[in-house]
């Protein structure tokens, strides 16, 4: 995939946009990463705290098993290199926000090196991963509107938290923002987060920096980290500001990133303003002090413990995605539906398992059933119709037992009653007729009875045959195969006698 590069209206300088992304993942968890209270989100402010996650004297963290699954799930996923030795280490900032003056997180990390494959225009890229740690989460700073004072809620305190670190490999806002959405459907399919951004569960900082070409050859510019974004249209905003925000600054002071004047800087997006606002210059890694967490022992991981998560992977979303368009003949539009919940997927995979036209059974679901499941506002596995009844029905329509009118009927049914299909047709009498002999006789019938018909269809109008076809399905009520009496219609008639010219 070419990397695009971007002209200035106004210099005319040409530039390519360099985004690397640190993407925090809250997991879902029944408890904190390094004690016993309820990890949920929201509730009364600090209901959800105990010595531990308040850092209060002789509180001693217990390491939590589920953060150390969540990440080793992530990382065989991924393709990276699993760290067998576990430490953690103490990160030390003071924000009102982290009670304990540090944050327990790593330093080598638990997953090393792998790569997250996106689809993007058209295009399938590796973006490759420099490494995902285990940490925790911080408090949330509250602000009261006309207030002064500043209030803290620390219930998210200690939150189990995998931070996942790109390589600046992505080179435009819609590709970075492809890039989230593809690990956002990963950790949902892996069911270790709900991948919220609106609540936080999901957050991203973007690195951002230029090289832009001078005629001396490309220079790159210092970069920015800017945080703050809560969706990815703010994702994709930001990032298009920060570009044209830094190549201004470019042209301005001439300061690239070997330069001993280069600083990088922390900056926050405001949505409202649609601008990023300085916060802060960003510390080394000498500014945290970090040292290794003494009151968490070495966590070993053992090989057999590993095995049992790969048996439990599945191919990723877009792994699914190729397949069904590829297998089972769906337009690249379903297939992201289909895709786009976990339940969903494999319902539509078990329905058709062993189906005459998987295809059908897809439109079935998409058109009529997933618009129950709306109304009655219920999941897909609440579904009154099961995968092998959607299967059994759409299958009856192929195999021409009934019409794709008389399946609507059928499906109104099922969903009242829950019962099969095939004993739904038998009980309401709609199996299709396809005695040539019976036909044959509705066809001498429609022909005696409407002989201006006749007329019109040897004089070659278009929907005289139609209209026949319409009379005889009427003496059928129905359940005349169209196909046998149409080819009975075109044998009594014979050929177009006196075509109008």
């Amino acid at each position: 995939m070419a990397i695009p590069i971007y002209q200035d209206e106004q210099s005319q300088l040409k530039y390519q946009i360099i985004i690397g992304l640190e993407t925090h993942v809250q997991v879902l968890s029944k408890t904190k990463a390094f004690c016993a209270c309820e990890n949920s989100y929201g509730g009364i402010p600090n209901s959800r705290t105990c010595p531990i996650c308040l850092a209060l004297p002789g509180a001693m963290p217990e390491v939590n098993q589920r953060l150390f699954e969540a990440a080793a799930l992530c990382g065989l996923t991924f393709g990276s290199t699993i760290t067998m030795e576990n430490t953690f280490a103490r990160k030390s900032y003071t924000y009102p926000d982290l009670p304990k003056g540090y944050q327990i997180t790593q330093i080598n990390a638990i997953c090393k090196g792998g790569s997250i494959k996106i689809k993007h225009q058209g295009e399938v890229k590796e973006i490759a991963l420099v490494q995902l740690h285990m940490e925790e989460d911080v408090g949330k700073n509250l602000q009261i509107a006309d207030e002064q004072t500043d209030y803290y809620d620390y219930n998210r305190a200690g939150t189990p938290l995998l931070e996942i670190v790109s390589t600046p490999t992505m080179h435009s806002p819609e590709e970075a923002s492809t890039y989230l959405m593809t690990l956002r459907e990963i950790v949902r399919f892996l069911g270790i987060s709900d991948g919220e951004m609106e609540s936080g569960s999901l957050r991203c900082d973007a690195n951002v920096n230029l090289k832009i070409e001078t005629d001396k050859g490309w220079i790159a510019t210092p970069i920015s980290e800017v945080k703050n974004m809560n969706s990815f249209r703010a994702l994709r905003r930001a990032i298009e500001f920060e570009a044209s925000r830094q190549l201004a600054l470019w042209q301005t002071d001439g300061i690239t990133l070997n330069d001993p004047k280069a600083i990088k800087t922390t900056r926050r997006w405001d949505d409202a303003s649609g601008t990023t606002i300085f916060m802060r210059n960003k510390g080394v890694l000498d500014d945290y002090r970090f040292n290794q967490e003494p009151d968490i022992p070495t966590v070993l991981l053992n090989e057999a413990w590993l095995e049992q998560l790969r048996q439990k992977l599945e191919p990723t979303p877009m792994e699914y995605r190729e397949e069904l368009i590829q297998t089972f003949g769906l337009t690249e539009e379903d297939a992201y539906t289909i895709t786009s919940s976990k339940e969903l997927l494999h319902y539509y995979l078990e329905a058709a398992k062993g189906a005459i036209s998987p295809k059908k059974v897809a439109n079935r679901l998409l058109s009529e059933l997933l618009a129950v499941i709306k109304e009655k506002n219920i999941s897909i596995s609440q579904s009154p119709i099961k995968p092998n009844q959607l299967r059994e029905l759409c299958d009856l329509v192929e195999q021409a037992t009934i019409t794709g009118k008389q399946s609507k009927s059928v499906f109104t049914q099922m969903l009242a009653t829950g019962e099969d299909a095939k004993d739904l047709v038998q009980k309401l009498d709609l199996k299709q007729l396809d005695d040539p002999n019976t036909i044959a006789q509705w066809v001498q019938e429609v022909l005696a009875e409407f002989p201006k018909a006749v007329e019109d269809y040897h004089q070659g109008t278009d929907h005289a045959l139609k209209f026949m076809l319409g009379q005889l399905m009427k003496k059928s009520a129905g359940k005349a195969k169209a196909e046998t009496a149409r080819e009975l219609f075109l044998q009594a008639l014979g050929p177009i006698k006196n075509p109008r010219r």
